[in-house]
């Protein structure tokens, strides 16, 4: 195969590992987290499209700004829905382009340091990692994250090979610092490209590279941290997240990502076997920036706490650097037992396991859960206006109150429920239950407006 055709299959590979699925609305797995960035792009869409004005539903009819990363991923789809209409498909088709692009940036950014036959293997390995198959097909930023950030240490390399600022240099600048941006928690990936520069004793790029991600994305963070909060209406959310001494203490934090999540989701378990070869063979060339790569990550994953063992995706960034090493391994074994049959089907029966592998272990993600929300949002409609504050009852924040298209205030039962709900009592029309219990002393004020055997919906106080 030459160049063109292997991009080419890379490309339309990545693609076809991301069709199932493709048409499920967001009742999937990790529906929270896709239902904030599909939230914040109907708002956008349904508002004057400023872009430095990102708005949740959450937060009631509060005009401020909410305090988000950077809404680049969720402005791309509200553009869409302007120009198509609105349809949940979009966010997917967005997130599965750049999953292929990050395969083509990865092919060339291990050519660019092997050779053709390790970049190719790498790239198809890459589109077949479990966690790097679903999430980023998902309606969240992890792909063009993801995308950026390979794509920016590729630039590096041409930036020291050339010695141009122009077009390397600001490229590289511009992508690490929107890996950052789209997920702050990956300002810590931008170590490995730091590396690089220090290394080549590029004193000058370096301190460019190191002043653009601050500016740019300290910049952000900066204006957005005026806004309202969106990552959680619950008290000392960050500290709770990343409790390192706490984590780190108990057996479930290293157990959950190594013996767990690692050979299950973002190598395979026969991937495992190959990765440990090929870290040898990267080990013997010395090729450190790969090696600092997967320190990085690995640190990276570690000092995300709670945050890392809780949300999966959060590992993502261990899918480019974990292929490249299984696919060094594969072929160094390919090329060790090329001569002994046995050895080749035992070796090829192993590769195609990762695929099976795969298939099996995230199957169930796929299932759309809650599908009762759609009946939901028929009974609000027809007993409110869009201007309504609903009250959702439950814990998770965006979802219940983007499917049934509405804006009010949420929070989970107990302990945080009470005192969240009597601070915005008098502004909310109506009080939406999951679940066909309601909550205590909730029926001596309310009326019961929507009564379901999945859902409960309460309207004004009686004692008004």
């Amino acid at each position: 195969m030459n160049p063109k055709r292997d991009l080419a299959f890379i490309f339309f590979f990545s693609i076809l590992t991301h069709l199932p699925g493709f048409f499920n609305p967001i009742l999937d797995y990790h529906g929270w987290a896709q239902t904030l960035r599909a939230s914040i792009a109907r708002n956008f869409s349904e508002g004057d499209m400023n872009f430095f004005q990102p708005h949740v539903d959450f937060r009631g009819d509060n005009p401020r700004p909410a305090s988000t990363q950077f809404p680049l991923y969720s402005y791309l789809i509200a553009c869409l829905y302007r120009l198509f209409g609105e349809n949940e498909i979009w966010g997917r088709i967005i997130s599965i382009l750049f999953a292929a692009f990050s395969s083509i940036s990865l092919y060339h950014l291990v050519n660019r340091n092997f050779d053709r036959r390790s970049a190719f293997w790498s790239s198809l390995i890459f589109s077949l990692i479990p966690i790097r198959i679903y999430f980023t097909r998902t309606v969240m930023p992890e792909a063009m994250s993801l995308f950026c950030l390979i794509q920016g240490y590729d630039c590096v390399f041409r930036w020291l090979e050339f010695y141009r600022f122009w077009p390397w240099g600001l490229t590289a600048c511009l992508l690490l610092s929107l890996a950052g941006l789209l997920k702050l928690p990956y300002i810590f990936l931008l170590a490995p490209a730091l590396f690089l520069l220090y290394r080549g004793k590029r004193m000058k790029e370096f301190l460019v590279l190191s002043a653009a991600i601050f500016l740019l994305v300290g910049g952000w963070y900066g204006y957005t941290a005026l806004g309202l909060p969106a990552l959680s209406a619950e008290g000392h959310f960050f500290a709770s997240e990343l409790n390192w001494w706490q984590e780190w203490s108990g057996g479930e934090f290293w157990s959950s990502l190594f013996l767990s999540r690692f050979p299950e989701l973002l190598t395979t378990y026969a991937g495992l076997l190959f990765l440990v070869v090929g870290y040898l063979v990267l080990w013997r060339k010395r090729e450190s920036f790969f090696l600092i790569w997967f320190l990085t990550v690995l640190l990276y994953t570690i000092f995300s706490g709670k945050y890392g063992r809780v949300h999966q995706y959060a590992s993502l960034p261990f899918a480019p650097i974990n292929a490249l090493f299984i696919a060094l391994g594969f072929l160094y074994c390919w090329d060790k037992g090329k001569e002994k049959p046995g050895a080749k089907l035992i070796l090829s029966l192993l590769l195609l396991s990762i695929p099976l592998h795969a298939y099996l272990r995230i199957k169930h993600w796929y299932r759309c859960e809650e599908v009762w929300v759609f009946r939901a949002k028929e009974a609000v409609q027809k007993i409110s206006s869009p201007t309504d504050l609903f009250y959702i009852y439950a814990q998770d924040q965006p979802f219940y109150l983007y499917h049934i298209h509405r804006k009010g205030y949420t929070a989970s039962l107990y302990p945080y429920g009470s005192d969240a709900f009597e601070t915005v009592a008098r502004k909310i029309r109506f009080i939406l239950v999951p679940g066909s219990q309601p909550p205590r002393d909730l029926e001596e004020k309310y009326t019961l407006a929507v009564q379901d055997k999945d859902f409960l919906i309460y309207e004004g106080r009686k004692n008004n």
